[in-house]
């Protein structure tokens, strides 16, 4: 696997950031803190998102949620391409944190949408600030249609590090997914000593006790409003032991899984 190194971006935190590439020859993989989002004007790319690799041609666009490993080695010659960088203060008022495909193809709206947002961006004017950002907006909107809704188990807080950030991110959009310290770590750039003293620090607990609560939190969700079994559950929440699943489980909810389910249903 390619090296992954943590990107932090440049400007204030609250800025919405704009790059144009052309005849670009390789996007190193790395992560940041920011909704990426990459317009494909020209040529084609074969862009890898975590674990998946996507092919992008000319009109379609990649989103890539906040703290997840991308990057390519294999673009056309002739590609155009623009990124916008989208903090996530934009999402401080919303009450779900929303997880956006990674592709959304030859959706006509959604690109001319960014493509005026684009020309506002590449003639930056004061005057067209709120413009810029007005546009931005309309474009996350449009991009909705291709997202979920996830309301994390353990909100985040003002006080956060930008690694503890980062790592609540990265676990509330991938807990289903086989998880590692040492992967985490050199994303990071750091060691898994730093990485773990970081998230206590700011948190009070353990990197796998959050991963652990965000799990048991979907489960709960699925429990009460699904009719998948426990074992279905277990398994699309990461846990690929359905007895472990049951301990963990109880040991957070005061209950096993089929006795929560009950207690949900008797309360409806």
């Amino acid at each position: 696997m390619p090296k992954t190194h943590f990107e932090k971006q440049p400007g204030i935190g609250t800025d919405i950031l704009f790059y144009h590439f052309t005849s670009h020859n390789k996007i190193l993989f790395h992560r940041h803190d920011r909704l990426e989002i990459i317009c494909l004007r020209r040529g084609h790319i074969l862009f890898s998102v975590g674990s998946k690799e996507i092919m992008l041609n000319a009109g379609d666009i990649a989103v890539v949620n906040p703290c997840e490993r991308h990057g390519s080695s294999r673009l056309s010659a002739d590609n155009d391409y623009f990124v916008f960088l989208v903090p996530r203060s934009v999402f401080a008022s919303c009450t779900r944190e929303y997880r956006f495909a990674e592709t959304v193809k030859k959706d006509s709206a959604c690109f001319e949408c960014a493509e005026t947002a684009a020309s506002l961006f590449e003639n930056a004017s004061a005057e067209n600030a709120f413009l810029r950002r007005a546009e931005i907006y309309r474009l996350l909107h449009l991009l909705s249609a291709h997202a979920s809704g996830f309301s994390p188990a353990v909100a985040g807080s003002t006080d956060d590090s930008e690694i503890t950030a980062g790592i609540k991110t990265l676990i509330r959009t991938r807990y289903a997914e086989p998880f590692s310290l040492d992967d985490l770590a050199q994303s990071f750039c750091v060691s898994v000593s730093n990485l773990q003293h970081t998230f206590k620090h700011d948190t009070g607990m353990s990197i796998l006790n959050y991963l652990k609560l965000t799990r048991v939190e979907s489960a709960k969700n699925l429990l009460t409003h699904t009719e998948y079994t426990v074992s279905e559950i277990a398994r699309s929440t990461g846990f690929t032991d359905h007895n472990y699943f049951t301990r963990v489980f109880s040991s957070v909810a005061g209950m096993p899984p089929r006795k929560y389910r009950a207690a949900q249903r008797e309360k409806k």
